[in-house]
């Protein structure tokens, strides 16, 4: 359900240039639409579930930011790991 509508918005008038060709995989949409707005489209897909009273806007602000924090250094690792193993990383045919 995220996947199909990241791909939605990806491909829309708002994000898609005139006459590109259409996006179905989604690490191609989210490099389209970048990282921060694909994040706000799930989130948005995301926050009617969890409900609306002040006390779950406060709890879904802090899970949002939590989230945001470990993607940060989830990368930082990642582009560390790279550097120290580029074979690791490298693409494989």
């Amino acid at each position: 359900m995220l996947t199909a509508r990241i791909l939605t918005v990806c491909n829309s008038s708002t994000y898609a240039a005139h006459n590109s060709a259409e996006i179905t995989n989604i690490r191609l949409a989210i490099a389209r639409l970048g990282l921060n707005e694909a994040c706000n489209i799930i989130f948005h897909s995301r926050a009617p579930e969890l409900g609306g009273s002040a006390f779950n806007k406060t709890e879904i602000r802090h899970v949002w930011f939590h989230s945001q924090a470990l993607f940060v250094q989830l990368q930082a690792e990642i582009d560390r790991l790279k550097l120290s193993f580029p074979d690791l990383f490298a693409l494989k045919d």
